[in-house]
């Protein structure tokens, strides 16, 4: 994001026999990527029950072994929206929390250690918010300030909405 490349240790050229699997773990539907910070790897995923009804999740494993830490799981309902094979946003994760944010618009901030709720938030029923065809998509970025500022952009009503990390009273539509 700042045009600068500072990693080492990348390799240039992969082994002929692929890469080594260090683990695998099941997963279910979804289209979010993994968040991998503090040697947890977190992913959000969806389970199906029947049409358009199930559960998406929120899965913490360990970063080295892949052991399961912790999951949390919420009931959805996608109804009529478009791509409706789970959550899209990949977690954030900011030191001792990560903010998830399922398809159906619920936010909810956690834990890394526990996978303990400390907040959450629905768009929908608390903020009258659009889902439109693709549901929530916009995964949350948090700003280093001292005020810990979350901001995410949406493409539907509201279009920016910024939090405080420590709670949502804060949450406003731009």
């Amino acid at each position: 994001r700042h045009g600068g490349w500072n990693e080492t240790g990348i390799v240039d050229r992969l082994p002929d026999t692929g890469l080594k699997v260090v683990w695998r773990a099941p997963i279910n539907a979804g289209y979010s990527g993994p968040a991998v910070a503090g040697g947890r790897v977190f992913l959000t995923d969806f389970l199906r029950s029947a049409g358009s009804r199930g559960t998406e999740l929120i899965l913490c494993f360990d970063e080295r072994t892949g052991t399961l830490l912790w999951k949390q799981e919420w009931d959805v309902n996608y109804g009529s929206m478009g791509f409706e094979n789970g959550p899209h946003a990949t977690p954030t994760v900011d030191g001792a929390r990560v903010y998830v944010v399922g398809a159906n618009g619920m936010l909810m901030a956690l834990n890394t250690s526990s996978g303990e709720g400390l907040w959450k938030k629905d768009y929908v029923k608390d903020y009258a918010a659009e889902l439109g065809l693709f549901g929530m998509s916009s995964a949350w970025h948090v700003t280093t300030t001292t005020s810990r500022r979350m901001k995410t952009a949406n493409g539907g009503f509201p279009s920016v909405a910024t939090a405080t990390t420590t709670n949502t009273r804060a949450l406003a539509r731009n």
